[in-house]
């Protein structure tokens, strides 16, 4: 069993507030994966609700869909499709107990701000 973080108290209470990884990320000074380890393990011991997916972003994932006509695939087709040492790469940039998803996110966020200088 690996030692809490010293920041666990920092994120949960970020978290809480509504404030987002990044957010959290860029207020503490740690990478976005670390942040998303630590929330991944709050929620599995019951100090951060489980995330699910409301009426409206429901309505947005709609809207996307219709303005760009864009189909979305699952992450069963994403793991299928890359190359075995990029999902290599990928799952050890995942910090432990995190989800895999969130480690994309995170990834493609972070790829956003570096092209918008954000």
């Amino acid at each position: 069993m690996t030692a809490p973080s010293p920041h666990r108290e920092a994120v949960l209470s970020m978290a809480l507030d509504g404030k987002t990884t990044s957010e959290i990320a860029t207020a503490l000074g740690i990478e976005n994966n670390s942040v998303t380890g630590i929330k991944a393990r709050l929620r599995r011991s019951g100090k951060l609700p489980e995330f699910e997916p409301s009426d409206t972003d429901v309505n947005r994932l709609s809207r996307i869909k219709a303005k760009y006509g864009t189909r979305f695939g699952g992450m069963y087709n994403l793991i299928l499709l890359l190359d075995p040492k990029v999902l290599k790469w990928l799952l050890d940039e995942t910090p432990e107990d995190a989800l895999l998803i969130d480690t994309i996110r995170s990834i493609l966020v972070d790829a956003y701000h570096e092209e918008n200088d954000t």
